[in-house]
């Protein structure tokens, strides 16, 4: 019961992006960029550790899918995984079958780590980073009022040869570029639903 946003996904490069990247000393002192607030830069990441926060992601992912019933189910139970708080797993799997996996692996804080991500957008983060990227924020999209992104999507700051290289691997993963006008330094890297951003992990990792 993976959400889908319905948005709109274009793969084309945008016209008017910036392909703009800070020199590495304005890195080396900032935090962040893109004036993002709860948010922290990655760094240098290598693709075996980028391929490992894509295969616990893809797991977490799986298990919510074939869990929940809905759309909210769906996030209630990511959200456990992420906070491992079982409060948030639906109350009808407390006599469920599935209860002792699903609690199980929510109870056990540190057996996958996405550095902190949300799940569905991490693995991206990751192997963005992996392939030259500068990922700026990140966001699963969450259905309802309290998502701050109409769709899943990574903001990054990347070079035009570094995007014109991952172009294929968007538009083959169902995901696309798009720009925000608050922001117009960055790239907005999106997909309809966090499947679509998973498929683009994969293929940037595996390529």
């Amino acid at each position: 019961m993976i959400p889908d946003s319905g948005e709109p996904i274009h793969s084309e490069v945008p016209a008017g992006a910036a392909f703009w990247t800070p020199d590495p000393g304005e890195l080396e002192e900032r935090d962040s960029i893109g004036y993002f607030h709860d948010v922290w830069l990655l760094g240098r990441v290598e693709r075996h550790e980028a391929a490992a926060v894509a295969r616990d992601e893809r797991e977490l992912v799986q298990m919510a899918d074939s869990f929940a019933c809905d759309h909210e189910e769906f996030e209630r139970i990511l959200i456990a995984f992420e906070y491992s708080d079982t409060g948030s797993i639906p109350a009808r799997f407390k006599s469920a079958p599935e209860a002792d996996e699903l609690f199980g692996y929510a109870d056990s804080p540190g057996s996958v780590d996405l550095g902190g991500l949300e799940t569905g957008v991490a693995g991206l983060s990751y192997a963005l980073a992996a392939v030259g990227c500068i990922p700026a924020a990140s966001c699963r999209w969450h259905p309802g009022p309290r998502s701050w992104a109409p769709n899943p999507v990574v903001y990054l700051a990347a070079d035009r040869p570094t995007v014109e290289r991952i172009q294929p691997h968007v538009r083959a993963a169902g995901c696309g570029f798009g720009l925000d006008a608050t922001r117009p330094e960055l790239l907005v890297l999106g997909g309809p639903s966090v499947a679509n951003i998973m498929e683009l992990a994969r293929r940037l990792i595996e390529a």
